[in-house]
């Protein structure tokens, strides 16, 4: 359940793709970094979420997952090249890609 900009309580059924794509989003890194914080560490995995992602919001989750690697490991599935291309242009390291 999340609230919403006027304070409406919604389930996820009643949320769009994109909305629960970016709520997921919005709690991975709290998670990850309470997780740290507590001496835990577990990979970050993303399966092609961005596809309803404009591109500033997916430049700043890119730039959130190299922060992630920098402690531990982000993995991201995709077959978008233009979100390749936008997270070789964010990340001060270059990740590592691979084509399957």
């Amino acid at each position: 359940m999340a609230i919403d900009g006027s304070g409406t309580a919604k389930q996820i059924g009643d949320m769009s793709k994109g909305t629960r794509f970016r709520l997921y989003l919005a709690l991975c890194p709290a998670a990850f970094e309470q997780m740290v914080a507590q001496g835990g560490l577990l990979p970050v995995f993303c399966d092609d979420v961005f596809e309803t992602f404009d591109e500033y919001r997916t430049r700043a989750i890119c730039w959130w997952m190299e922060r992630i690697g920098k402690s531990g490991q982000a993995v991201y599935l995709t077959h978008h090249g233009n979100v390749v291309e936008l997270t070789r242009e964010v990340c001060e390291v270059q990740p590592m890609v691979h084509e399957i």
